[in-house]
């Protein structure tokens, strides 16, 4: 009978001591983790403030970083177009720029053609400027022809042009035939004629 008791008294003692045990490490390991927290918290609250914002700037890009295109379209200004004169100087253009024909004639007189070199010099010394040849003619006839003959007209003011050296880009021939006519009664002579009318290529260009 003593030696049961004595058995149970152990056994007792035995699992109180486990039991301590146990708890005492529980409370270590919680202690433990306590601590930790402690630690890190502080060692955040001990940090300079100019430090946490080095970081900060360290970790997030810069503007110009993450749009470069759109940082230096604010810096650049846009170009300007460049301003291009189409003024003309009318006082070097030689004085006569209409020339007559007879009746039913498309034939230039020796005359006209000097007078149409003198043109030539000038459109090669200006080869910006294209010079319009319209062609005209009186009321007689049909219409079909007048377009005709006015086309002649204009053609054979032209090939003399060319023939003088002016390139065929500053030169435009148009046919009016009696669409602009100068006199409407009496003599029509006057309407029977090549104008020229000058004009830069940049704004003949946008016409």
């Amino acid at each position: 009978m003593k030696m049961k008791l004595t058995s149970m008294y152990v056994a007792l003692a035995v699992c109180g001591a486990l039991a301590t045990g146990c708890a005492s490490q529980d409370n270590a390991e919680q202690n433990k983790k306590k601590s930790g927290n402690s630690v890190t918290s502080e060692m955040t609250n001990s940090m300079p403030a100019n430090t946490t914002a080095a970081a900060a700037a360290v970790t997030e890009p810069k503007h110009e970083e993450l749009y470069p295109m759109i940082a230096l379209a604010d810096t650049q200004p846009e170009a300007q177009p460049e301003k291009v004169s189409t003024a003309i100087n009318q006082a070097e253009i030689p004085e006569q720029s209409v020339f007559y024909f007879g009746f039913n004639k498309s034939e230039v007189t020796e005359e006209d053609v000097d007078v149409l070199k003198e043109h030539a010099d000038y459109l090669r010394a200006n080869p910006e400027l294209v010079v319009q040849i319209e062609g005209h003619t009186d009321f007689h006839g049909p219409r079909a022809y007048n377009e005709q003959l006015s086309k002649k007209r204009a053609e054979a003011i032209a090939r003399i042009l060319l023939d003088d050296g002016v390139p065929q880009t500053q030169l435009a021939v148009n046919a009016q035939a009696d669409n602009q006519p100068l006199e409407c009664k009496g003599d029509t002579r006057h309407n029977r004629r090549v104008e020229l009318i000058y004009k830069n290529s940049h704004l003949a260009s946008n016409q």
